[in-house]
């Protein structure tokens, strides 16, 4: 009965230090193995394409609650920039076009880009 129960928890423990465990709470969208340093250079780049800080979308020093409105936005927006980006994949698979479109591209530093709410 022993062996039953401790050899599941050696390969489970063994498989984390193996693959590593992401310390992050609550990625949905993103990868949840994310290195550090990948998931830092992605934030500071929605920072920056739309022009706010952290707390724009995060608790302060709570970054895994879903407490914000604009953090539920942000991971529609992320899906829907993937699903853009493989669709140019597809269309132009000989054209290094996909990785080309970002948040900045409709954005332009700008957390609501003009051109929403026209007719």
């Amino acid at each position: 009965m022993k062996i039953e129960f401790v050899l599941p928890l050696f390969i489970f423990v063994l498989a984390n230090i193996l693959y590593g465990q992401s310390n992050f709470k609550n990625l949905k969208v993103l990868d949840p193995m994310i290195e550090k340093s990948e998931l830092k250079l992605l934030m500071k780049g929605y920072t920056k394409s739309l022009g706010v800080k952290c707390n724009f979308c995060h608790v302060p020093d709570a970054f895994h609650k879903d407490d914000k409105e604009h953090k539920l936005i942000a991971r529609k927006m992320i899906a829907m920039t993937a699903g853009i980006r493989s669709d140019l994949m597809e269309t132009f698979p000989k054209k290094d076009v996909s990785m080309k479109f970002n948040c900045g591209v409709c954005h332009v530093g700008s957390s609501k880009p003009e051109w929403v709410g026209t007719n």
